[in-house]
């Protein structure tokens, strides 16, 4: 019996007498490492190619914008100066070449986003799919259809003007810059219909935002 005033456990070299081991707990199970979720841009991996064509497509395309404006300020610098006919009809002549490559370039790059959403479709859905399986086995069949609905969504927008706009907005100071190294006074025209853009745009923003969010909400439920 231990008595008060006893010396602490000894050795058993010490004591003379062999003690019971103490329990040594067992080693924790390691954890099963969690899986990572993947970055949100790789969901465009598989697009990257086609959005980087558009992208490159849509310099050209701003570039041919300004063949309207470059025009004119040559038909009233030369042609109503000099009044020659010739170099009206070569002005002329290239004004609707380039007018002509703009269209075709611009068709392209909505074949493309198309096409990258159709790739970017076909990527998902099997992925997709297994989510809505997984969701109906745990008695959600709404989740699985808004997934189905944001796939169709994401599909619409690849191809929609919101996606182009974006694709022309990095070449907007580029070109804004060329304008005013060819006349100031179109240059100044140029900010302040661009200022007025973004008037409207901001406008329609406010005006539109709650009653779009308000149908998404409806439409889900």
């Amino acid at each position: 019996e231990l008595q008060l005033g006893a010396s602490p456990m000894r050795p058993p070299h010490e004591t003379g007498s062999i003690e019971p081991a103490l329990a040594v707990p067992p080693a924790p199970t390691p954890a099963l490492p969690m899986k990572t979720p993947l970055p949100r841009f790789l969901l465009l991996a598989p697009i990257r190619r086609w959005l980087g064509f558009a992208w490159f497509l849509s310099f050209f395309i701003n570039f041919f914008i300004l063949t309207t404006p470059i025009y004119m300020m040559q038909v009233f610098d030369r042609v109503l100066v000099s009044g020659s006919m010739a170099t009206l009809g070569m002005l002329t002549l290239i004004t609707v070449a380039m007018v002509a490559a703009q269209t075709f370039f611009d068709l392209i790059r909505s074949r493309i986003l198309a096409r990258a959403g159709y790739v970017l479709e076909q990527d998902l859905g099997p992925k997709v799919l297994n989510r809505v399986h997984d969701f109906q086995l745990q008695a959600q069949p709404g989740r699985g259809a808004e997934l189905m609905r944001d796939v169709s969504t994401l599909r619409n927008y690849l191809s929609s003007p919101h996606l182009i706009s974006f694709f022309d907005s990095p070449w907007a100071p580029l070109f804004t810059a060329l304008i005013f190294a060819f006349s100031w006074v179109l240059g100044v025209v140029t900010l302040i219909g661009i200022a007025v853009l973004m008037v409207m745009a901001l406008i329609d923003e406010k005006m539109t935002y709650t009653l779009y969010t308000k149908a998404n909400v409806s439409a889900a439920q």
